[in-house]
């Protein structure tokens, strides 16, 4: 059976640039000639272009805009064809440049998706509307992806040719495209960024990744983020925009730097010109052959990532080997045992997570830490937290209710635990328990904290959920805390207001895992966010736990209750190990 693909286009280059653009551009099509299979060849036939308006969007609400659809005459209405989808309404040759490559069997079929920017117009001055391109293509969000997925390829599915041809597009990512030029190609980016499995093949004119609205961090995070499956074409000039927004120039080679850091497959066309889109054009066709060379082979990175820790947490090449174990209910939390075993725990009780992922009840307390000579931290009801041996005999009780929602042992039997004094309100304190129940507080007037301990005791971190502070404290002889001061440097997706940092844990080198809006965030010695690690779906993890028989397993509670394992190359600390030796340097 023969497979179509769907081209999405990028807007048109008048509305890009403005009319005059291209005229007065040094770059024009002297230096950059339109490509000859941009033009009509004999014997090749074209297909319609369907245009119409698009106002009904729940992504962007009271937005206006226009859609330019190519159907290629090759597509036969049956079978689902590729996707190229294009920011600001085309200008890339794209009719021409499909029909003429298809006839050349160079690329599959595929029906292209041009979309204009919306804007809102206003009530009383209807010409000057409100306009959202920057806002939809400079975000650094999945928001604009949503749109396109969830609103425009569905509304084009319901549209037929002028012959009575439905049109069908192919839902799978690796047949999906999208190109666009300046703030278009920076959509193009953050599309296939948030979704890689959704567009697996990227085409970048002139790509604004500068000061617009955030999209200079996606180089930084390119070198800290796992190789994604997308091939990519960039395309700059030596002449392009430098404002009080950046320079163009040298964005895109420090994406391009980061491409080859994080090992993608991607190719840079370098030229001498100015913000337009002339270069970008002469090279698409021969960008499209390197799209769909292998077609419909998936895409894998061209070598692996030289972001050293990366290759030091995760085996082998694969960075979507998460395993599901199970589900777990909401405000459940991980639990190690220190020796291999994880526990799910909520105000229901504590179930162990077996060998073959399933979930089985072993106590009707709700387990919090387990201490260093193996006894269980519970949480009652009423903020009581006491300390039983795994029968369930009480040992001692904290001196004050806590209603606790994390805690971290130590050697000598104490705890330190983050909560509050009253029931459902975010935790806003850390206290110390000391062997026997004594309780004192540490820290306080916090924003929803969550606390890890360093394995060889002499760090408290403490991580506030809503906002993006990682804090080090040095723990004392008699364990006050001393010297707190903003340590750690979280990464914030634009989408969300803070970390939500939600659980914490450290490896035996020091390594520092923290659950957050972006994934997993390792942080090194420094409190520097050195790799994050997506969770697979969009999922964001809640809690984490070191197990397995040794220990380099992690486990993964998700907000939508999937329980995920990783293999990893490190080893987690326990407080029931010997005290590792960390030797780091100023960094």
């Amino acid at each position: 059976m023969k497979k179509y693909c769907t081209l999405l286009t990028a807007a048109a280059l008048s509305i890009a640039f403005g009319a005059s653009a291209f005229a007065q551009a040094r770059d024009g099509e002297e230096a950059y000639p339109t490509p000859p299979e941009a033009k009509e060849k004999p014997g090749v036939k074209y297909g319609e272009w369907i245009r119409l308006p698009f106002e009904n969007s729940q992504v962007y609400p009271g937005t206006r805009r226009d859609l330019n659809i190519y159907v290629p005459a090759e597509y036969d209405g049956k079978t689902p064809a590729c996707v190229l989808v294009i920011q600001d309404g085309g200008g890339w040759h794209e009719d021409k440049i499909i029909s003429n490559m298809i006839a050349a069997k160079e690329i599959p079929v595929m029906i292209s998706v041009a979309i204009t920017p919306g804007y809102v117009p206003g009530i009383r001055d209807p010409h000057a509307a409100r306009q959202n391109r920057t806002y939809e293509y400079d975000t650094p969000s999945p928001r604009y992806a949503d749109f396109v997925l969830k609103e425009v390829l569905p509304f084009v599915e319901t549209l037929k040719t002028s012959d009575g041809r439905r049109i069908k597009l192919s839902k799978n990512g690796n047949d999906r495209m999208i190109a666009g030029f300046s703030s278009g190609a920076a959509a193009a980016f953050n599309a296939a960024w948030a979704y890689p499995e959704e567009f697996t093949k990227v085409m970048s004119g002139i790509g604004s990744y500068t000061g617009l609205r955030g999209s200079f961090e996606n180089s930084t995070l390119v070198h800290k983020v796992e190789t994604k499956p997308i091939r990519l074409w960039l395309q700059s000039g030596q002449d392009d925009m430098w404002t009080a927004f950046g320079d163009w120039w040298s964005a895109n080679n420090a994406m391009v730097r980061a491409l080859d850091f994080a090992g993608y497959d991607y190719k840079f066309s370098l030229g001498t010109g100015s913000h337009s889109g002339w270069h970008a054009v002469s090279v698409f066709p021969e960008a499209m052959r390197y799209f769909w060379k292998d077609w419909p082979n998936p895409i894998k990175p061209a070598k692996k990532s030289r972001n050293h820790f990366i290759q030091q947490l995760v085996p082998g090449d694969s960075n979507y080997d998460y395993a599901q174990i199970g589900k777990a209910a909401e405000g459940s939390m991980l639990v190690s045992d220190g020796e291999g075993g994880v526990f799910v725990s909520n105000k229901n009780g504590t179930q162990k997570i077996g060998a073959d992922g399933r979930l089985s009840k072993i106590s009707k307390k709700s387990l919090i830490c387990v201490s260093a000579d193996r006894n269980w931290l519970v949480q009652g009801d009423d903020g009581t937290l006491s300390v039983v041996t795994p029968k369930g005999d009480e040992v001692f009780s904290a001196s004050e209710k806590i209603f606790a929602n994390s805690a971290a042992a130590m050697k000598d039997g104490g705890f330190f635990v983050s909560g509050s004094k009253k029931k459902n309100r975010e935790a806003d304190s850390v206290w110390h328990i000391a062997p026997g129940g004594k309780t004192t507080i540490v820290d306080k007037n916090l924003k929803g904290a969550t606390i890890g301990l360093c394995p060889n005791e002499d760090w408290l971190y403490t991580f506030e959920s809503g906002t993006r502070r990682g804090f080090s404290s040095r723990v004392e002889e008699d364990n006050s805390v001393k010297f707190k001061q903003e340590f750690f440097f979280l990464h914030v997706p634009d989408e969300y207001d803070s970390t939500r940092a939600s659980s914490v844990i450290c490896d035996r080198s020091g390594i520092t895992f923290v659950a957050t809006t972006a994934g997993i965030q390792a942080c090194d010695y420094n409190g520097r966010s050195t790799a994050i690690f997506p969770l697979p779906n969009r999922e964001i993890p809640v809690s984490i736990a070191f197990g397995g028989d040794n220990m380099d397993t992690l486990y993964i509670l998700t907000d939508k209750g999937s329980i995920l394992i990783r293999k990893l190359n490190v080893q987690g600390a326990s407080v029931l190990q010997t005290m590792p030796e960390i030797r780091v340097g100023a960094g």
